[in-house]
């Protein structure tokens, strides 16, 4: 009996490290590919905020420990990567955010693309606001017009965009790997 208590913790361990490994892996890949790919070639003149549409997927999906701890993982790859230097916020706004989605979403909404919408629509409203605080602390003189359509307009726009299509890798992604944690139960 103690031998199978033992090799199900290892078996239990064994699955967390692995699927550890593949979230971080998933939030390498996102960082550098919204700091190359999407920093070179900019939708409607700004940079989709991809890495929030993949933290916001992971906790919709895992729940708020997976999602807080990739949005602060998330959000210090991307200032590490592509940011400008002085004051970071992203790993603040990315945990918070994931923490809130991850709760509501495993408590109280079904898993649908109607809800994932909704969420996704308050993470762009949430980054527009964190791009205009960027914006007041870093330019002297701001002016609103230009910056909304120049700036937090595309972003945002773009951001949706990438949202929208996003989310089916990303369920594909949880199925397959809560089909595998089924499969291995059946087995055991």
């Amino acid at each position: 009996m103690a031998k199978y208590v033992l090799g199900r913790r290892a078996q239990t361990r064994s699955e967390a490290i692995k699927y550890t490994v593949l979230i971080g892996c998933l939030l390498v890949l996102v960082a550098v590919l919204q700091v190359s790919f999407f920093g070179r070639f900019r939708f409607f003149g700004a940079v989709p905020d991809v890495m929030l549409c993949t933290v916001l997927c992971l906790a919709f999906f895992y729940g708020r420990y997976t999602g807080s701890i990739s949005g602060m993982a998330g959000g210090f790859l991307i200032e590490a990567i592509g940011g400008t230097g002085g004051v970071v916020l992203l790993p603040l706004i990315y945990f918070l955010y994931g923490y809130v989605v991850g709760y509501y979403c495993r408590a109280v909404i079904l898993k649908r693309f109607s809800s994932y919408s909704f969420y996704l629509f308050t993470a762009v409203a949430l980054r527009a606001a964190v791009t205009l605080l960027y914006a007041c602390l870093t330019y002297k003189r701001i002016r609103l017009p230009y910056l909304f359509l120049q700036i937090l307009l595309p972003e945002a726009v773009g951001t949706l965009l990438v949202g929208c299509v996003f989310y089916f890798p990303m369920r594909l992604f949880y199925h397959l790997l809560h089909q595998r944690r089924r499969k291995k139960r059946r087995v055991a």
